[in-house]
């Protein structure tokens, strides 16, 4: 059963006959451009990310790329979850919060676009505090999630989070090396 959602980015949820799936209906600017985009599931990405990401030099600095009212930065450097987020607070971000279904898709967009042999990512989530109960490091309210398939499975103190482009988010131990995405307001 799909219900109506209105957000600035999300219209509302339909349920398509044809995939038999319930799709959000968002809309994306990137470059003065509006993009519907879609699948509750997601299961459709951005067709060609690597045109939509849109570096903006201005609001974000070199080498951030903006979706919304955020700047997001791709480390390639393989460290741990502490030092990623370590790294992204000495670039004045955090380590990425995610809040709702359309950011999720931009940034498997984003991450699809990189040219990376994996695209596992840490991101700025943990339940290190309370097993099973997850918090950002932004201290935004975690009420959206994209668990891949048997995740979170909290298996060897798997405490943080971690993004994978094609299977969604998993839990993983803190302890291991990843690349990161970096998160900050555009000024």
């Amino acid at each position: 059963m799909c219900i109506r959602h209105e957000s600035d980015l999300c219209d509302a949820l339909r349920y398509d006959d044809v995939t038999g799936m319930c799709e959000i209906m968002c809309r994306l600017t990137f470059g003065g451009i509006t993009w519907p985009m879609g699948d509750f599931n997601q299961r459709t990405y951005l067709k060609n990310p690597k045109n939509m990401a849109v570096m903006d030099i201005t609001s974000c600095g070199q080498f951030w790329f903006t979706h919304g009212s955020y700047c997001y930065k791709a480390v390639s450097s393989l460290q741990t979850w502490a030092d990623s987020r370590d790294n992204c607070r000495s670039l004045d971000a955090e380590l990425a919060s995610v809040t709702d279904v359309c950011e999720n898709a931009f940034l498997v967009g984003f991450l699809t676009s990189l040219e990376w042999e994996t695209k596992y990512v840490w991101l700025g989530g943990n339940d290190a505090i309370e097993q099973g109960t997850w918090t950002w490091l932004s201290r935004e309210p975690f009420v959206f999630s994209a668990f891949g398939t048997g995740q979170p499975d909290d298996t060897s103190d798997q405490d943080c989070l971690s993004m994978e482009a094609r299977f969604g988010w998993r839990d993983l131990p803190c302890s291991q090396s990843r690349r990161s995405l970096c998160k900050k307001r555009a000024k």
